[in-house]
């Protein structure tokens, strides 16, 4: 896990929720935390009350659904959150968010201690001097051994919920002035029994908004158990083989490595989350120690 100074070993104590535990520590403050499935990154923001009233109206003329509850949610740590720095605070202490997941991907969130190498972290994430490998169990027996990715993404909102328009492959859809979405796969491992699902590798080199997702089901293999771009019918049977993994979207942010100078020293850290039990379960294999993973 490494170690951290005696001024930082409130970072070991944080009050984590039940599905959250910590992976690794750095003496400069950087933590890293195996986010469970179905954890916020950060609590969701309250609405302006003008703009509540506005959607309560439209629930009452039947025209909106309803919202989720935002305080049902369960967010991974037990502290209040400042939107403002991007940072939870837990009595006097302060720890900033670095990056963020999906509530329903599981795996490496990272937090830092010490503001002023948070930012430089965050610089570094935006300059795509991270590295990120997330793993994911998608439809279907995925035929190539490896790809790279280079897709048009276009956003779109609708309602209260924003996300990303699916119109195809390449090029098509997308704003023209927009960077393309870039992300690099390696299949892993297929199932050979119904429903047949495989184990893939994948690594954003771009960060879009759940660019992941969307580039998964435009290249026609769909995250399993994705309820915004996936296939719902498999994902229902998928569910209905396996009823213990119902709701849970199987894509994992497995390893994030940083490495920078910091302060006239080197920093490497990295972080793996364990590969879900899960990914065996519907995999009908156990994934969790083998395939060089």
């Amino acid at each position: 896990m490494g170690t951290v100074p005696d001024h930082l070993n409130w970072l070991l104590e944080l009050p984590l929720h039940d599905r959250a535990t910590v992976l690794a520590t750095h003496p400069s403050g950087l933590i890293a935390i195996d986010k469970g499935a179905g954890l916020l990154s950060h609590p969701n923001p309250q609405a302006p009350a003008k703009k509540r009233a506005a959607t309560q109206l439209a629930i009452n003329r039947g025209i909106a659904k309803k919202p989720k509850d935002a305080a049902s949610e369960p967010v991974w740590l037990h502290a209040t959150y400042d939107f403002a720095n991007e940072q939870f605070e837990y009595g006097s202490h302060r720890i900033v968010l670095c990056n963020r997941l999906d509530s329903a991907t599981s795996g490496v969130l990272i937090c830092c201690a010490d503001p002023e190498l948070a930012a430089e972290v965050k610089r570094r994430w935006a300059k795509r001097e991270v590295e990120k490998i997330y793993l994911a169990v998608v439809r279907g027996m995925v035929e190539r051994q490896s790809a790279r990715w280079t897709d048009r993404l276009q956003m779109s909102r609708g309602g209260n919920e924003r996300g990303v328009r699916v119109q195809g492959r390449g090029a098509l859809g997308g704003h023209p002035a927009r960077e393309p979405a870039k992300s690099t796969m390696r299949r892993f491992y297929i199932a050979r029994t119904e429903p047949r699902v495989s184990l893939v590798e994948l690594s954003p080199i771009t960060g879009q908004t759940h660019q992941l997702r969307v580039q998964s089901a435009m290249h026609h293999m769909p995250i399993v158990g994705d309820r915004k771009y996936g296939d719902f019918a498999f994902n229902r049977a998928v569910e209905k083989r396996f009823p213990k993994v119902r709701g849970r979207m199987f894509l994992h942010s497995h390893k994030i490595r940083i490495q920078l100078d910091w302060q006239g020293k080197p920093i490497d850290f990295t972080a793996t989350a364990p590969i879900p039990k899960s990914f065996s379960e519907v995999l009908r294999k156990d994934v969790t120690g083998s395939m060089g993973l």
